[in-house]
């Protein structure tokens, strides 16, 4: 995850998350689907993928369904330490797989980056 290096105060920064996954090896053909979200928060300390699902937290998406970037924005609003954390949640729809179901594949990778927040 790329992070500005020491964002002010009460000022949006802009962030970009690079995500790959083996879930890129899929070839998803006619109504195939993807969806690739990135979860995040601020926070003072780290937290488990399954504590920041009972957290509220942002999302994020890539607008270009090849574009395994995400684009981000944080404001931080008081000077100090802090943890960016959350996961990136992937999941695949095979769609017309086996006698015309759905087969759905799942995977969620954390992510975190540390932040020191300086004065205006």
């Amino acid at each position: 995850m790329e992070l500005s290096k020491n964002p002010k105060v009460n000022t949006k920064i802009y962030g970009e998350f690079k995500y790959n996954s083996y879930l890129d090896t899929i070839n998803l053909k006619g109504d195939d689907y993807r969806s690739i979200r990135l979860y995040l928060g601020i926070f003072k300390k780290e937290h488990s993928i399954k504590e920041l699902k009972s957290i509220k937290l942002d999302t994020f998406i890539s607008l270009n369904e090849n574009d395994r970037n995400i684009p981000f924005y944080l404001k931080f609003e008081e000077k100090g330490d802090f943890v960016v954390d959350g996961y990136v949640e992937d999941v695949v729809f095979l769609n017309n797989y086996k006698n015309g179901g759905t087969r759905i594949l799942t995977n969620e990778t954390k992510v975190i980056g540390n932040v020191k927040v300086v004065d205006n």
